[in-house]
């Protein structure tokens, strides 16, 4: 988009987030002629979890010549809120990009996020369920677009090109070459990791079919390596620890038998299935990211019911019963889930065309 000859586009970006994800520098992603349409403002965080305020927005808001702001809708950020309503008295298009609502918010933090979505003239949504829900809500079908999510499509589909032309186990962290199941994300309470080792172990009751690789790091590692630590002991499972190298990510997903997220899964379901390997999160989508959408239960993955360990493990033994090597599990990728169509969405929204 910021190649697009047909509007003058500015991209200010927080420089801190604050939540434990790695940015990479922006001289990485975009050419030095880019990046001067690009600028870098400080987040002010309350409790280090929410973000309160952006600075350095104020100048451009207040006094420079544009048609469209787009923001990302977050009602516990105050600066949105003031850009908006001097976005409104200048009499600007408002755009907000956002997850719209889950369904399990409070009454008080449900009409929150419902008025401040009423303020844009157009809303841009990470799902269809958001988007259902915003229909009963009274919004119009016209004024919502559905954007998805993506990664770095390009660069991840011409490693999973080279990847495809080789094949491999991770015999060196297991010493066998038994099914690999994989986890790769923040190691947190959130993502509920403990339910894939209780599942991981009434797999494995008999004797060991599968191994388990954990990528990532977090507050909940440590207390996971000391209670399971004789299954790392005997090469059962690994902790790898975290990685950023997208080369070693694509490597280890790929490689891969099955991906499985048993708490809330965002944008680590894009990830597994651009590599073409399944995934497996839960099916309460109150308490899920959107990109839990991305499944298709029993094709590119299954659904197990919400905190049920024994449907968990059900549903991992029946993967691998049924295992469809033939599915391609980047269809929806190169479908709905790139930046190329993201482009054309919002191309579409800032031309005012349905």
């Amino acid at each position: 988009m910021i190649d697009n000859p047909l509007y003058d586009l500015k991209i200010y970006y927080g420089l801190n987030n604050n939540i434990g994800l790695f940015s990479p520098p922006i001289n990485d992603s975009f050419s030095f002629e880019n990046t001067k349409k690009i600028k870098g403002v400080k987040n002010y965080w309350v409790f280090k979890k929410y973000l309160f305020w952006q600075g350095g927005l104020f100048k451009p808001v207040v006094t420079s010549r544009f048609d469209i702001i787009i923001l990302l809708g977050d009602i516990a950020t105050l600066s949105t809120w003031i850009w908006i309503l001097i976005s409104k008295i200048r009499n600007k298009k408002i755009i907000l990009w956002s997850h719209g609502i889950y369904g399990n918010e409070s009454l008080i933090v449900k009409h929150i996020r419902l008025f401040q979505l009423s303020l844009g003239d157009e809303l841009l949504i990470y799902g269809e369920r958001a988007k259902g829900l915003l229909l009963k809500y009274g919004f119009e079908d016209k004024n919502i677009k559905v954007v998805f999510n993506s990664l770095d499509y390009d660069y991840q589909k011409e490693l999973f090109n080279d990847l495809k032309s080789t094949s491999t186990k991770f015999d060196y962290f297991f010493d066998n070459n038994l099914p690999t199941i994989l986890f790769i994300g923040r190691i947190t309470k959130e993502k509920k990791i403990f339910q894939l080792f209780e599942a991981f172990n009434l797999l494995n009751t008999d004797s060991y079919r599968y191994n388990l690789l954990i990528i990532g790091d977090g507050s909940e590692k440590q207390s996971l390596e000391i209670k399971y630590h004789q299954l790392i002991k005997e090469k059962k499972v690994h902790f790898y620890g975290s990685e950023f190298d997208e080369i070693k990510i694509a490597y280890h997903i790929y490689n891969s038998d099955l991906c499985v997220s048993p708490g809330n899964v965002g944008l680590t379901a894009v990830h597994s299935l651009t590599y073409n390997t399944p995934l497996i999160t839960h099916d309460n989508f109150k308490n899920q990211m959107p990109e839990a959408e991305i499944i298709i239960n029993g094709v590119n993955g299954f659904l197990f019911k919400e905190d049920d360990v024994f449907d968990l493990s059900q549903k991992i033994e029946l993967w691998f019963e049924q295992n469809n090597l033939s599915y391609n599990h980047r269809k929806l990728i190169e479908e709905k889930y790139n930046p190329y169509y993201q482009s054309q969405i919002i191309t579409k929204v800032i031309k005012g065309n349905d």
